[in-house]
């Protein structure tokens, strides 16, 4: 079988993250399974496929140019916002989307509603989501039969699994993530220094110029404060971890969370609480490590 990969969103050079390691590593695994996989190359008219996998929601004419094809759609898409709201959040978007998808489409209600993305879920041949929750918003949002939702938990590479706890010698806990609002890297910044406990940060800025990051390299002291670039060997992220004191994480939200996974086999026992709707806000106690309240990630 031909797996054509394809991506829609931020081109991957643009925007770092945890989504590239996932396309990257489904394609592996897929190669590893047998199959034939390639990534789409938009200009090539004579490339073919006997299956697409998007990341990322393609839009109508896509899926009905493949279907007219007979090449079946499958999609993956992170929700991590959304399967991170609250049951009732989530039941009045979908009344919210249901009613505006069932509005007639007379001008210009039919121009704005062929360019939303909505109905593109239910016309996927198939869902594949790493999370139950992430299933939920697909049928509770977007209106997707179960029968055509997998979910298939996410994982993490041998390396990491293999690697053993570590001698656990420094002073510091560690976090790791894009240095972003998002990730509440200056809020955890502050609090290291307001409670004296060390924390090195692993990491790097969408933007250097941003005044984010700015903000966050003025509380770089070393002592409190200590920073290391995003780092793409498994072998120096491992090392980082297994002596490391522990894991912290403090982000608005998350889904599965590799970064807070990485470290319960490679370094830390763990007591994370990142699966969806787990992640907000953190407190470090000086003389216990750290306290987990509730929306929070710590492995220690």
């Amino acid at each position: 079988m031909k797996v054509l990969i394809d991506c829609f969103g931020t081109p991957f050079f643009l925007s770092h993250g945890g989504a590239h390691t996932q396309v990257v590593s489904t394609a592996d695994g897929l190669r590893e399974c047998g199959a034939e996989v390639e990534y789409s190359r938009w200009w090539d008219g004579k490339q073919s496929a006997d299956l697409i996998h998007s990341f990322g929601v393609p839009n109508r004419t896509y899926i009905e140019f493949a279907t007219a094809k007979g090449i079946p759609v499958v999609n993956t898409t992170l929700f991590t916002a959304t399967c991170n709201r609250s049951p009732l959040q989530l039941s009045l978007q979908g009344a919210m989307v249901s009613a505006l998808l069932g509005i007639p489409s007379f001008p210009p209600w039919g121009a704005i509603r062929s360019q939303l993305m909505w109905s593109c879920f239910k016309a996927c041949d198939l869902s594949i989501v790493g999370l139950e929750a992430e299933a939920d918003v697909l049928k509770k949002v977007y209106g997707v039969p179960r029968s055509k939702i997998w979910v298939i938990p996410l994982g993490l590479q041998n390396t990491f699994l293999e690697a053993g706890h570590g001698a656990r010698d420094n002073d510091e806990l560690i976090t790791t993530g894009t240095i972003t609002e998002r990730k509440r890297s200056i809020e955890l910044a502050r609090l290291a220094i307001s409670a004296k406990v060390p924390i090195r940060f692993v990491g790097k800025p969408y933007d250097v110029n941003s005044q984010y990051w700015r903000d966050f390299s003025a509380l770089i002291d070393g002592q409190y404060v200590r920073y290391t670039s995003h780092t793409e060997s498994v072998g120096e992220m491992i090392e980082l971890l297994q002596h490391s004191r522990g894991y912290v994480l403090a982000s608005d939200y998350e889904n599965w969370c590799l970064s807070a996974h990485e470290p319960s086999p490679a370094a830390c026992r763990s007591s994370s609480l990142t699966s969806a709707g787990a992640v907000n806000f953190l407190a470090i106690k000086r003389n216990t490590g750290c306290r987990a309240t509730p929306n929070m990630a710590v492995s220690h």
